[in-house]
């Protein structure tokens, strides 16, 4: 029996020692799983270190970055706000200006029917003045020989 028994404490500790070693292994690999992960978070912690000791150094810098930036933004907004201002009054001016291209050229539509009827006038005039000076002359004509005939009447008659 001495032998059973110490079979069995020797199949029991061959258990126990297969156990460990799954233990053992178990934990190698949880370790192989976990190490590059601890590694990851180091470096990360590392770099968050750096970052927090930046900001803690240049922290007004940043601010000031900050405050410059919200300014040139606000400077941007009020620079593209006159732009567009500036476009709406140019569209008005060119849509003036072609308004007064559009009357300008109807002016001188106009000026040049007043033109043509004053050379229409002026032609008319002189083909009035024209004919005015042959009346007259017509009429002198006239006059002259109706002068002529009173003269001749009135001789005629004082010699009867």
């Amino acid at each position: 029996m001495a032998d059973s028994s110490y079979s069995s404490r020797r199949r029991r500790h061959a258990g126990e020692i297969v156990e460990m070693e799954w233990h053992m292994s178990y934990k190698k690999r949880i370790e192989e799983q976990t190490h590059p992960k601890v590694a990851i978070a180091r470096n990360m912690h590392s770099r968050l270190t750096k970052d927090i000791a930046f900001v803690d150094e240049h922290g007004n810098e940043l601010k000031y970055c900050q405050d410059l930036h919200a300014s040139y933004t606000q400077q941007a907004a009020e620079a593209e706000a006159n732009v567009e201002e500036a476009e709406v009054e140019l569209l008005e001016k060119t849509a003036r200006d072609v308004q007064l291209e559009t009357e300008e050229e109807q002016q001188l539509a106009r000026v040049s029917s007043i033109e043509e009827s004053q050379a229409e006038q002026e032609t008319e005039m002189h083909r009035l003045e024209a004919e005015k000076k042959e009346l007259q002359q017509q009429t002198e004509a006239t006059v002259g020989i109706l002068s002529i005939s009173c003269l001749m009447e009135n001789e005629r008659e004082s010699e009867s």
